[in-house]
């Protein structure tokens, strides 16, 4: 069957989790390994290793980390933003 049989759609449904950023900064430690302690040391690791790639210092670097411009005055507020998406605590 090809993927444009329809029966692909219904195969693949719910085949992949893609995580919520709803709560992340109650899921600590980050990245796969748990090597960040903090979002804000997550965020910065994807900026440093932006700018590696874009540099060619990073080999067969992901194309997303090519495109991505953020700086380091990026990281507060994008790590501000990702605590914006939490539940309040309850009481």
């Amino acid at each position: 069957p090809s993927a444009a049989d329809g029966s692909f759609l219904t195969r693949a449904l719910g085949a992949f989790k893609t995580p919520s950023l709803r709560n992340l900064a109650y899921s600590d430690p980050y990245m796969h390994n748990g090597l960040y302690r903090t979002l804000e040391d997550a965020v910065s690791q994807k900026v440093r290793a932006s700018g590696f790639a874009r540099s060619a210092a990073l080999r067969s670097a992901a194309a997303p980390l090519l495109k991505m411009r953020m700086t380091t005055a990026d990281v507060a507020p994008v790590t501000a933003f990702l605590r914006a998406l939490n539940d309040l605590p309850a009481e």
